[in-house]
């Protein structure tokens, strides 16, 4: 089975950092500090935090100013990226409660990639993580300021090979925050389950109806719903309570 690596996740970014990051990359006017935590992630980043958007970009806005930062861990397969923020937008269109993604200030994408090197400056003096740089040297918070210069970006739409580099590159995103309660804190009636299947069927129905050159070709993955029937050797081990179990069962 697949194991991740610590050093394929993108480094830790402090309170600060991701407010400097926020305004200089995506449209935030402001962003409440105090707001940012991290969210449980398997190998990327994700930050919630709230904030304002510039007036031009104002349709992109939440009702509760909510919005996640999305670091992709450096395996990203650009074109997939790109292939799966499109999905969201349709699904959005289509009328379903899904994420949106912001665009960025800088170019007609809402994909910005970013490399280790231009993610430097964003390592303050509070972050306490290294981060290892492309040639094995780990760097610590202390020798990075954020008055350190950066290069031009790459974005998605640019003709950049970022895989040729031996640098690492993260995509980066920001989507609206879909504010609610996890499933699985909430009292499952048979009702309830009812309408889950019928709106995951709905989705998956409407989602036959999209195509996009990024999702084409896509590898089978063990996470995949569409292969849950073929899981059910590893539930006794991955799930623990009884309850869950049966509901899985």
């Amino acid at each position: 089975p697949f194991k991740m690596s610590i050093r394929s996740r993108p480094p830790y970014l402090s309170h600060s950092s991701i407010e400097h990051f926020l305004k200089t990359y995506f449209p935030f006017r402001a962003v409440n500090k105090s707001s940012i935590k991290e969210l449980v992630s398997y190998d990327d980043r994700n930050y919630y935090f709230r904030g304002e958007i510039d007036p031009p970009f104002s349709s992109s806005k939440t009702p509760g100013n909510e919005y996640v930062l999305k670091f992709l861990n450096h395996r990203f397969d650009i074109e997939l990226v790109k292939g799966l923020t499109e999905l969201k937008k349709y699904l959005y269109r289509q009328g379903f409660i899904c994420p949106f993604p912001i665009p960025s200030v800088s170019s007609n994408s809402e994909i910005v990639i970013v490399s280790e090197s231009e993610l430097l400056p964003y390592i303050g003096k509070n972050d306490t993580l290294p981060v290892l740089t492309s040639i094995g040297r780990e760097l610590s918070s202390q020798q990075t300021t954020l008055s350190e210069s950066t290069s031009t970006r790459p974005h998605a739409n640019d003709l950049v090979n970022v895989s040729a580099s031996k640098e690492k590159h993260y995509c980066v995103r920001v989507m609206t925050y879909i504010p609610g309660t996890m499933f699985k804190h909430v009292s499952q009636t048979p009702e309830q389950l009812y309408k889950f299947g019928e709106y995951m069927g709905l989705m998956n129905k409407e989602m036959k109806q999209f195509s996009h050159p990024g999702l084409e070709g896509i590898k089978p993955h063990d996470w995949d719903l569409k292969d849950l029937l073929t899981r059910r050797e590893y539930l006794p081990k991955a799930v623990k309570d009884p309850y869950q179990y049966r509901t899985l069962e």
